[in-house]
């Protein structure tokens, strides 16, 4: 839990706290959670306000009662996780996937892994691209509402929260891959906070941080992607 929650600070600090672990009383309360916590209040404000860990203990202090979800984040530390013991023992070709969370290492028997990406409007196709720089790490994380989302009293909600709101995401956007070439759990972390954001605040930050991205949204109707520079760039198609 600790390596998890340095994660979360990490990239919490990068996104302005547009990624927030302590959102779990919210999706709670949405129906996408346990039925606990239901009356513990959130509030949108610094993580240094609610809790602090000690790196030298590997402790957690909690200065307020929030509820944690790791969801977003857990998933690709296993694969991480997972994706370490094969390397420790030498097994260096293999593709994990647990949930949509994925890593790619060495090469597959036809060479390459070929990874798909679902299409948000059509759960019998996707959007496949190829890993084609076979023999390197690649981390893979996708996140979107297609799959996880409700009507309540005649509103459309889903499991995305944007804290800044306190409530259900609020854009255009279908879905988000996140390319890492060192970490599943950031890829992880990372695709939720865009999925969350607008597109332009998306862009935007994707490009000063260079992190591989590309997203499903939808514009007058129409199905439209946008791919961050950084992953144009990459051996991938």
């Amino acid at each position: 839990m600790y390596e998890i929650i340095k994660i979360a600070l990490d990239v919490s600090d990068k996104t302005n706290g547009v990624y927030d672990i302590t959102v779990g009383s919210l999706v709670n309360n949405l129906g996408f959670g346990p039925n606990l916590f239901l009356d513990n209040q959130y509030v949108f404000e610094s993580y240094s306000l609610k809790f602090s860990i000690d790196d030298k203990n590997k402790s957690i202090s909690k200065y307020k009662d929030v509820v944690f979800d790791l969801s977003s984040v857990a998933k690709g530390y296993a694969v991480d996780a997972i994706s370490d013991y094969l390397l420790a023992n030498n097994f260096n070709n293999y593709l994990i996937d647990i949930g949509g969370e994925i890593a790619a290492n060495g090469s597959s028997k036809n060479g390459v892994w070929t990874i798909g990406i679902q299409d948000p409007q059509s759960l019998q196709q996707n959007v496949s691209f190829t890993v084609a720089n076979s023999g390197k790490f690649i981390g893979v994380a996708t996140s979107g509402d297609y799959l996880n989302f409700k009507y309540l009293d005649g509103e459309l909600v889903s499991h995305s929260i944007d804290p800044r709101i306190t409530k259900s995401k609020d854009n255009n956007v279908l879905s988000v891959t996140v390319l890492d070439e060192s970490s599943v759990s950031r890829a992880d972390a990372f695709a939720t906070a865009f999925n969350i954001m607008s597109l332009d605040e998306s862009e935007e930050l994707s490009e000063s941080l260079g992190i591989k991205i590309k997203i499903i949204y939808i514009s007058d109707g129409l199905i439209k992607y946008f791919e961050s520079k950084s992953w144009q760039n990459m051996n991938y198609e």
